[in-house]
């Protein structure tokens, strides 16, 4: 189970899945895509998911994620074993991995920073946006 705070509300809410040993999502693999409708609205941060990732033995894996604020949920459920990597290609992944581990992990710590500065910016948008309908309320 992995669980995260939104960055933004948006409608949908369109998420990404990935496997791989690299920080850095773009040298990992793609597998699938995952969208969750029926948002509430909210300040950048305020809404908690829950994702959860399940293997079966017959290579079948699903991924969901569940908005703890209104219950939306939504599941997309694949054949992995069809896409799983040979034991040499995750070999070699692993290898490549530790070898631009100093690299991934500057490029992983800029885009944490990068994230928590647009975090900061949409907080504050939303904060403005309510005074400013607060003073269109007034008059």
């Amino acid at each position: 189970m992995v669980d995260w705070l939104s960055l933004g509300i948006r409608q949908p809410l369109r998420s990404q899945i990935y496997e791989g040993e690299r920080m850095v999502v773009d040298h990992n693999r793609f597998l699938t895509k995952l969208m969750l409708r029926g948002l509430p609205k909210g300040m950048a941060g305020s809404v908690r998911f829950e994702v959860v990732f399940e293997l079966e033995k017959s290579g079948s894996l699903s991924v969901s994620v569940h908005c703890e604020a209104n219950g939306a949920r939504s599941e997309v459920e694949f054949d992995y074993r069809s896409m799983r990597l040979r034991d040499d290609e995750s070999e070699k992944r692993l290898g490549e991995a530790e070898q631009h581990k100093v690299a991934d992990t500057r490029e992983f710590t800029r885009r944490r920073k990068r994230a928590a500065l647009l975090e900061e910016i949409e907080k504050t948008k939303y904060r403005v946006e309510k005074v400013r309908m607060f003073h269109v309320w007034l008059l």
